[in-house]
């Protein structure tokens, strides 16, 4: 009985093992089934999406491509759509505040402007009145003057142009009116050419002759004449665009150099384009001097207005100034008789600017003169070589 007993456990075993092997297939396959069905379920879900995408020309049963020709990508996701907006809001917000801020500055800029200008501005009139006391009392106390000096303004009034034929219409208007208002024999009128100016360096002057000469500009020269012209005559120069409005003879200094205030004092304080002097005024005599040290300068700083600044900084000779008030307002708004750039430079900054406003240009009373400021010798220079070479 023992070896029966040993054939039926092995077929027992046997048969398990062969149950265990069916099982394990049976898995498989159902594995196997699973996972096609999964790809197919897959398949159709993106065959439905592209089936019911709006606006595409694929029709069920196509078996072309699984993606049409024409499929359009649907919108982007709405928080990538909303962090764009949000970039965009953020921006505009930024560019708002930075307007805002640069709006207010602008404001409080002129609010300051107006304030500062409406203290530092008198009446022309009160003005007028200081200046014509102020020049009475002058008692021609000065030492160590020069034999030749004398306190005395010689009745003449200088002027200049290329040569004796001025063209232009109103020049020739107001050169008339300073003969009308300072007439002659009373007063002497000349009018310097640049021969004759040249003739006045060589004969008098002849150590300053090659630094005439050599000046790059036709202006330079005719500003570097007018002083001498000053020093050797004496008397008053005006620039032929300089209107007087009545005889203000007396409202000059006859001891002293007398140069007229610049209006556009962001620029300079004061300008060549009106001065008067006693002959031989040792005031001059300094002047000389600067001519060499800025020889090299640009217009403004080697002859101009910016040279006679530094003229008077460093000089110890006295000298008055004729108020800008009475002698010099800024002409806004006559735009006839200037350059663009002139009328640019003294439209805007003339406005903005925070200085002593000299009166209103159209007002003429207590004004003396007014200066029109055609602004010539642009066209020799340019504005860019006037002010850096």
């Amino acid at each position: 009985g023992r070896p029966a007993a040993a054939a039926r456990a092995t077929a027992r075993a046997a048969a398990a093992l062969a149950a265990m092997e069916k099982k394990e297939m049976n898995a498989k396959r159902r594995r196997s089934s699973t996972t096609s069905r999964l790809t197919a379920m897959v398949a159709g879900q993106s065959s439905s999406v592209v089936r019911r995408h709006r606006g595409s020309s694929y029709q069920p049963g196509d078996d072309g491509s699984l993606v049409p020709p024409d499929f359009v990508p649907s919108a982007e996701h709405p928080a990538a759509a909303k962090g764009k907006a949000h970039g965009r809001g953020c921006t505009r917000a930024r560019v708002c505040r930075a307007t805002a801020v640069l709006a207010a500055l602008a404001v409080l800029y002129l609010v300051f402007t107006f304030t500062f200008s409406a203290i530092n501005t008198e009446d022309p009139c009160v003005v007028a009145r200081r200046n014509l006391n102020y020049v009475s009392t002058l008692n021609s106390d000065r030492k160590d003057m020069p034999p030749e000096w004398k306190p005395e303004l010689p009745k003449i009034i200088h002027q200049q142009w290329k040569d004796r034929n001025v063209k232009n219409p109103k020049y020739r208007e107001w050169q008339g009116r300073w003969k009308a208002l300072f007439p002659e024999p009373e007063f002497k009128h000349i009018l310097w050419t640049d021969e004759t100016q040249r003739e006045l360096i060589k004969e008098h002057y002849g150590w300053f002759l090659s630094y005439y000469d050599g000046y790059k500009f036709d202006i330079q020269r005719a500003d570097s004449a007018r002083y001498f012209i000053m020093y050797h005559y004496g008397g008053l120069y005006a620039d032929l665009d300089y209107e007087p409005l009545r005889n203000f003879w007396g409202h000059l200094p006859k001891d002293r150099v007398s140069l007229i205030e610049s209006p556009y004092l962001y620029n300079e304080l004061v300008q060549n384009s009106l001065m008067s002097s006693p002959r031989h005024d040792p005031f001059w005599n300094h002047a000389f001097k600067v001519l060499v040290s800025e020889y090299t300068k640009p217009v403004l700083s080697a002859t101009g207005p910016v040279f006679l600044d530094t003229t008077v900084r460093t000089n110890v000779e006295p000298f008055h100034r004729l108020p800008c008030e009475n002698f010099q307002r800024i002409p806004l708004g006559e735009q006839e008789n200037s350059p663009f750039l002139t009328l640019l430079h003294r439209e805007v900054l003339g406005r903005i600017f925070p200085m002593k406003q000299c009166g209103v240009y159209a007002d003429l009373t207590c004004q003396l003169g007014r200066h029109h400021n055609t602004a010539s010798y642009l066209k020799d220079t340019g504005l860019f070589q006037l002010i850096w070479t």
